[in-house]
């Protein structure tokens, strides 16, 4: 297949050939109210990554079974990661071509694909009207997470309700740096508003950290706190589902990207991308933690509104 550059509105026409999804219909949802938690919990607003993989078409149809199936399988395996009341909605994702043919069209696809992500948030915030919610998304999922965190960051009856943004294995995309200034990287356990996020590697395989571009959207996932220049102490409670429950790690910072060390003998090793990358499975590795610290947060933003 060769690379092309197609203009925007060729690929919105692309795109709407599949149908939008209606999002005041249930069909159109991976989970809405969905009770995945506690008493207490908030509720999720969780963008699933990109599961249909070819380079033959630039979106995923939502109404098709097999690509829902993939969405199902992905939403399954984050939910512990994200306790609380879910809406997860299903969109017409870019595929994996976008990524390929990022410096062509590909980023066109994602900012296509983000329409949905903003209409189904606006049903999303008439159907949550108050109280604590996080956003949540991984790979293209926190790409979308990062757009809709520029969407609500002068919109104080929202942005005020957030008790953290978690936008894994994506970095913040060329631009859109700013995001920082309205939702920084956590600087203390209980900080709410606060954007987290990483890309994850193994230590034995990955390239000498020196040689990357630092990303600045880089977040100790065992600490949950900006990477102050020392490794983490804490302990890795685990994560979900197996093998990842019976795998402990250590992490250091390696210049943006966290490095991974398996403390077990689980075969963490064999989820590592060329060149070490465990983008497959950053979620799942700490999905243990990242709960608790969405518990942690959520508990501190209640006090502090008496809610």
């Amino acid at each position: 297949m060769a690379t092309e550059t197609k203009p925007l509105e060729d690929l919105r026409k692309n795109r709407d050939r599949i149908a939008a999804p209606d999002y005041s219909q249930d069909t159109s949802w991976v989970r809405r109210r969905h009770l995945g938690g506690k008493l207490g919990d908030p509720a999720v607003f969780y963008i699933h990554p990109t599961t249909e993989r070819t380079l033959e078409r630039w979106f995923g149809d939502p109404g098709d079974p097999r690509v829902r199936e993939g969405e199902e399988s992905v939403v399954e395996q984050h939910a512990t990661a994200f306790p609380g009341n879910m809406w997860a909605p299903a969109y017409r994702q870019a595929t994996t071509r976008a990524f390929h043919q990022h410096v062509h069209s590909g980023g066109a696809a994602y900012d296509l694909a983000f329409e949905d992500i903003r209409a189904a948030f606006e049903v999303f915030r008439r159907e949550v009207p108050d109280g604590p919610f996080v956003i949540a998304g991984h790979s293209q999922g926190a790409r979308h997470v990062i757009d809709l965190l520029t969407l609500i960051a002068d919109d104080p009856s929202v942005s005020d309700r957030l008790v953290a943004a978690y936008a894994i294995g994506a970095g913040i995309p060329e631009g859109r740096e700013r995001v920082l200034e309205s939702f920084p990287l956590p600087r203390a356990a209980e900080q709410t508003g606060v954007l987290i996020g990483w890309n994850a590697a193994l230590k034995s395989k990955s390239a000498d950290p020196a040689a990357r571009r630092p990303d600045p959207l880089s977040v100790d996932p065992i600490r949950f706190l900006a990477w102050d220049g020392a490794d983490s102490e804490g302990d890795h409670l685990g994560g979900f589902p197996a093998p990842f429950d019976d795998i402990r790690v250590e992490v250091e910072n390696g210049n943006g990207v966290v490095l991974i060390t398996e403390l077990t003998d689980r075969g963490l090793s064999d989820f590592a991308l060329p060149g070490g990358s465990l983008h497959a499975v950053e979620v799942q590795l700490f999905a243990r933690d990242i709960a608790a610290d969405v518990r942690r947060r959520t508990r501190a933003w209640r006090t502090r509104n008496h809610h």
